[in-house]
């Protein structure tokens, strides 16, 4: 699989990135991984991840929200040239803002900047807090559309006798 890894070490924090986001680093030209090393695409690794800090379920959270920031607004939160600007990215740079027509919605944008929080204890405790939140956004759009599905048919049925008798009024003074 092309995407599915590649290797930095702490030596390479400034290896250069390419336009797919993976460093210039082979993963199959190592006969084995050594303790510091990453592995892993950069430009989707969270930021104690690239500093080789503990990874928690917390920074699996933060790489699937790379991942649906880009999938729902056609770009990736965060871009940079090497490792460590990425690091710098995540750090001081606000994510990336929407490429033209591929908006979400702001209860789901609140969702996905929480999700990518350059600090893990500003995350979602876990991934099933992460899709509670999201599966809470899409159930309170739908309650919306009930909603004003309901007004408008409270809204007809006040309308309508109103529409009739008047009607009717015109049709007996005629």
């Amino acid at each position: 699989d092309e995407g599915s890894g590649l290797e930095s070490t702490q030596d390479g924090d400034d290896d250069p990135l390419s336009e797919s986001g993976r460093s210039s680093g082979r993963l199959l030209d190592m006969a084995l991984t050594r303790t510091g090393s990453l592995m892993g695409t950069p430009l989707y690794m969270a930021p104690e991840q690239l500093l080789r800090a503990e990874t928690t379920a917390r920074s699996d959270q933060f790489s699937f929200c790379v991942a649906l920031y880009e999938a729902l607004h056609g770009v990736r939160p965060f871009s940079a040239g090497s490792v460590s600007a990425l690091v710098e990215a995540h750090a001081r740079q606000a994510p990336v803002p929407p490429a033209p027509g591929h908006e979400a919605p702001k209860w789901l944008r609140r969702i996905l900047l929480r999700g990518l929080a350059h600090d893990p204890q500003h995350r979602f405790a876990n991934m099933d807090e992460l899709v509670a939140a999201l599966e809470s956004g899409e159930n309170r759009r739908r309650r919306s559309y009930w909603m004003l599905g309901a007004a408008a048919v409270g809204l007809l049925a006040t309308l309508v006798p109103a529409v009739l008798e008047v009607r009717s009024a015109n049709a007996q003074a005629a």
